[in-house]
C-alpha cells in the first residue's frame, strides 16, 4: 500500500482542520514540530501528511539534536475511511496518560535525589571553607606573634631618614 501525498494548506485552513487556534500552529511552525513552507505568493502552507487529521510531527531526538525523526499515529489509531475524523478510544488515552505520570514520577523521584545530593555535597564543602578560614586565621595569628611590629615612626623618617627637628637637637 502506498502513502497517500502530503497535503499542504494554508495557515487559517490547517488551523481550522487541526483544531487548534493559528497562533498555536504558528508556534509549532517556530519549534519545527510541524512542516510548513511559503508558496509563490508568499503565503505560509502548511502540511498535513495523508488523510485530515493525521498529521506527521517532525521532533528531534535528545541524543542526535540535528536528526529529524518522522512520527505516526499506531496503525490501529490511523483513520480507515477518509471522510470521518479521527477517534482515539478512551482507554488507548488513559494508557498514555498513564504511561506519562509514570515518567513524570521519575523524573520527580531522579531530581529529588539529585537536589538531595548536591545539598549535601554544599553542606561539606561550607564545612571545608569553614575549617579553611579558621586555619588561616590560625596561621596569621601565628605569624603576627613572629614578625616585630615596626617601629614608631613616620614614613617620611623611614624614607629620608631621621627628622629634621631630631637632627637640629643632636646639634645642639
Amino acid at each position: 500500500m502506498t502513502e497517500p501525498p502530503d497535503q499542504w494548506l494554508p495557515l487559517p485552513e490547517a488551523a481550522s482542520r487541526l483544531g487548534i487556534a493559528e497562533n498555536a500552529l504558528r508556534s509549532r511552525i517556530k519549534r519545527r514540530t510541524i512542516r510548513s513552507r511559503k508558496d509563490n505568493q508568499g503565503r505560509l502552507l502548511v502540511c498535513l501528511a495523508g488523510p485530515i487529521g493525521r498529521t506527521h510531527t517532525m521532533v528531534r531526538s535528545r541524543s542526535d539534536p540535528g536528526s529529524d525523526h518522522t512520527i505516526e499515529p499506531p496503525p490501529e489509531l490511523r483513520q480507515q475511511s477518509s471522510g470521518a475524523p479521527e477517534m482515539v478510544p478512551a482507554s488507548v488515552v488513559a494508557a498514555i496518560l498513564e504511561d506519562h505520570r509514570q515518567a513524570l514520577e521519575r523524573q520527580e523521584r531522579h531530581h529529588r535525589e539529585s537536589s538531595s545530593l548536591l545539598l549535601e555535597r554544599i553542606d561539606a564543602a561550607e564545612v571545608r571553607a569553614e575549617q579553611a578560614t579558621a586555619t588561616l586565621n590560625e596561621l596569621v595569628s601565628k605569624i603576627l606573634t613572629l614578625v616585630p611590629a615596626p617601629p614608631a615612626t613616620s614614613i617620611w623618617e623611614r624614607w629620608f631618614g631621621a627628622s629634621r627637628r631630631s637632627r637640629l637637637r643632636s646639634e645642639s
